[in-house]
């Protein structure tokens, strides 16, 4: 499976934002074998209004390209982007919960970074798609 080098954030469009026009849209994302963002397919959106927005994030987003017998290939990666109105919650602990989501998807995969792994112990766990998971070293 390929994995994110970049992420960029969508902006929400301020006058949704404003209003509490919450949505997610669901992208399939066709990424090169060097890593690039090729093409993209809108798969589902709960509010029309919102997919240039994610489009436009989408497609500057970088990756490690997925590997076949060790040698970089094509692939499809599908990313649901969220847009909610958070009153309590600042652009910073955003990133820093989407950063630690990503953490724990690359140690659900089995990939550790040695920054992470004095932060795990034995019985550690976490929520993956409604069921508890254990982030095993």
């Amino acid at each position: 499976m390929p994995r994110i080098k970049k992420k960029v954030f969508p902006v929400y469009p301020a006058e949704y934002r404003n209003r509490g026009i919450d949505g997610m849209v669901e992208i399939k994302a066709f990424v090169e074998q060097d890593g690039r963002v090729a093409d993209m397919e809108v798969l589902s959106a709960t509010n029309s209004t919102l997919v240039d927005a994610a489009e436009s994030a989408v497609m500057q987003w970088e990756f490690y390209p997925a590997t076949k017998d060790g040698k970089p290939i094509k692939s499809e990666v599908i990313i649901p982007i969220y847009f909610k109105r958070h009153d309590s919650v600042d652009s910073v602990t955003a990133k820093t919960l989407y950063s630690l989501r990503d953490q724990i998807s690359d140690i659900l995969r089995g990939i550790v970074a040695d920054s992470s792994r004095n932060l795990i112990d034995l019985g550690a766990y976490a929520v993956v798609g409604g069921r508890y998971e254990h982030l095993y070293l």
